[in-house]
């Protein structure tokens, strides 16, 4: 087996062997609302910070008020409950693929970890 194909396979089995997200019903922040269909970009209210779901480390939430939107971060990068996740850069919108990382209002942690966000799906008050 060549070594590129050798390391393939290890990393197809080291996904094979994670285990599966909580589903979102199972998710108590979203409890009672409904997935829309997932969007590439959310705009954002100045000030406010992503959160962590408390069971699910690799799901970041932004509550806007009438919605909750749930993005998905890589398997290998999550973040602790409790944790304040802070986009790298200001803006009024967020995309996948951009960059968060742990810290506060005031101060970015340059050595926490840094993790692209997924795409983000809509949670609406179920009717």
């Amino acid at each position: 087996m060549t070594p590129r194909l050798a390391l393939v396979t290890a990393a197809l089995a080291a996904l094979a062997a994670a285990p599966a997200p909580p589903a979102a019903s199972k998710i108590a922040e979203l409890q009672g609302r409904a997935p829309g269909k997932p969007q590439r970009c959310v705009s954002v209210t100045a000030g406010q910070l992503f959160s962590t779901a408390d069971s699910d480390a690799h799901l970041l939430l932004y509550d806007d008020g009438k919605t909750i939107w749930a993005s998905r971060l890589d398997a290998s990068c999550g973040f602790g409950p409790g944790d304040s996740i802070i986009p790298d850069s200001p803006a009024s919108y967020y995309c996948q693929g951009d960059f968060v990382r742990q810290g506060s209002r005031i101060e970015l942690s340059p050595f926490g970890r840094r993790c692209a966000l997924g795409n983000f799906t809509p949670y609406r008050p179920a009717k």
